[in-house]
């Protein structure tokens, strides 16, 4: 069996930061992460309770959530409403899978500020859009400028550049380099 020299290293970080660090400080530094890429997210995303089609004409509503038959939301109609509880409902379970996303194909150590732009580019365009980009292939290489140059290579939707996303791109980089 092959051993990870850099994985046992972090795990022993970790059991020593849990053994020597004041009970909860990991949690919570960890829970801090986690809000401010909702914030980041939120912010770029905005809030619409009605369901409408983004720029790309897909159905969106909350907080850039993408409907899908299981939402309850089907069929898609331009006068569905949902309450700021289903909202923040949807936005929770959306990050949450953007996040596990980010922790699950980035192989190198990250800075909280690169978790946060890295969980906010993998809302927008999804986990698998993720793995595969080159992106994140420089990043796992090294290549933290080149990572960051990447971000500004996602500014299409349906072939299309879009304004908001040349904005969103510029700032979510300047937060990863941050």
């Amino acid at each position: 069996m092959k051993v990870n020299s850099a994985a046992v290293a972090v795990v022993g970080l970790i059991l020593a930061a849990l053994l020597f660090s004041k009970r909860g400080a990991i949690v919570t530094a960890a829970k801090s992460v986690a809000t401010a890429a909702k914030h980041l997210i939120a912010g770029e995303e905005g809030l619409r309770l009605t369901v409408y089609k983004d720029t790309g004409g897909v159905w969106t509503v909350g907080y850039g959530h993408v409907v899908k038959p299981s939402d309850g939301l089907y069929p898609y109609t331009a006068k569905r409403t949902i309450t700021q509880a289903e909202a923040d409902a949807l936005f929770a379970a959306d990050t949450a899978t953007a996040t596990n996303a980010v922790n699950q194909h980035v192989r190198v150590p990250i800075s909280a500020n690169q978790h946060a732009a890295l969980v906010s580019l993998a809302f927008n365009i999804g986990g698998t859009a993720l793995k595969n980009s080159t992106l994140l292939r420089k990043l796992n290489a090294g290549d933290i400028s080149g990572a960051a140059d990447e971000f500004l290579k996602w500014v299409n939707d349906n072939g299309v550049k879009v304004a908001g996303l040349v904005n969103r791109r510029k700032r979510e980089r300047a937060i990863f380099l941050a």
